[in-house]
């Protein structure tokens, strides 16, 4: 959706719920993974490890404490969270390497688009 300064009711918001319509849209369609480091294995007794499940929705992103495994040996790459939190794959997370940290603080962009545009609907637009 190219960028044109108009309301999102404006330049086809709705375009999300063609990519979201799915009330929950399984990680196996789409999780990719990196191995992981000599020094990191997964505890099921360690704050902060999630396994997830890949045949439901993800667990909400958390900032940098969380490491997310799609398997005992692999852990899911920045572009996994990325889509995750709803963030195009091309977004520009200001060079983070890691972008988990700025998803995990921040409300995911279909959920800003479908707010805005429920206020839009309700308050702002002429009435006919």
């Amino acid at each position: 959706m190219k960028n044109t300064g108009k309301l999102f009711a404006e330049v086809g918001y709705r375009d999300f719920d063609l990519i979201f319509k799915e009330k929950e849209i399984p990680i196996k369609i789409f999780a990719k993974g990196k191995p992981k480091k000599p020094t990191q294995n997964y505890s099921e007794d360690r704050f902060g490890d999630v396994m997830l499940d890949l045949n439901r929705a993800s667990n909400t992103i958390a900032t940098d404490i969380n490491r997310y495994w799609l398997d005992e040996n692999t852990l899911i790459d920045k572009n996994t969270v990325s889509l995750i939190g709803s963030y195009p794959l091309d977004y520009n997370h200001l060079d983070f390497n890691n972008p988990q940290y700025l998803i995990g603080m921040s409300v995911p962009p279909v959920m800003t688009a479908q707010v805005a545009t429920n206020i839009y609907e309700q308050w702002l637009q002429p009435q006919e």
